[in-house]
């Protein structure tokens, strides 16, 4: 009788044992993921050099933009723009570099009815980017300037 009792003793003890390691394991598991997850969101903030970050200016003398390149290749540009009425656009793109101060942006314009203008549809349009220092240009493919804007 002293036999059997022993045995399952041991046995519940070694039960025990692996559910207790299995769940301090996926404690460890999981405290990493979290602390790796969090470091991803300081990447967008910039380090203050290259085109991650956010940009904020003028286009032309009254319109401002404020754009946000994330490090993933994709942002978007919150537009105020003053027109008859003040009115909000957020448009968001894609971009690819070309070099740490220059490259290519694809941005996707879609108007709907919360603007001023009422209008519906979607379009789509290329600039170009280039940084000088915390200046940076936007150019539309004609070759004009669209907005200045500097580091934030």
């Amino acid at each position: 009788m002293e036999l059997v009792l022993n045995y399952n003793l041991n046995n519940w003890s070694m039960k025990k044992l692996k559910w207790t390691m299995l769940a301090v394991l996926t404690l460890a598991v999981l405290s990493i993921s979290f602390v790796a997850c969090s470091s991803s969101d300081d990447d967008d903030r910039g380090d203050g050099t290259g085109v991650v970050g956010v940009w904020e200016g003028k286009s032309g003398t009254i319109d401002t933009v404020v754009a946000t390149f994330r490090s993933n290749g994709t942002g978007t540009m919150d537009w105020e723009i003053i027109d008859d009425e003040t009115y909000y656009s957020t448009e968001s793109f894609s971009y690819v570099k070309d070099s740490e101060t220059s490259g290519i942006m694809t941005v996707k314009r879609a108007d709907d009815d919360s603007s001023s203008r009422g209008s519906s549809g979607s379009s789509t349009y290329i600039l170009t980017y280039s940084i000088s220092g915390n200046t940076m240009t936007l150019t539309k493919s004609s070759g004009r300037i669209l907005a200045t804007l500097t580091r934030r």
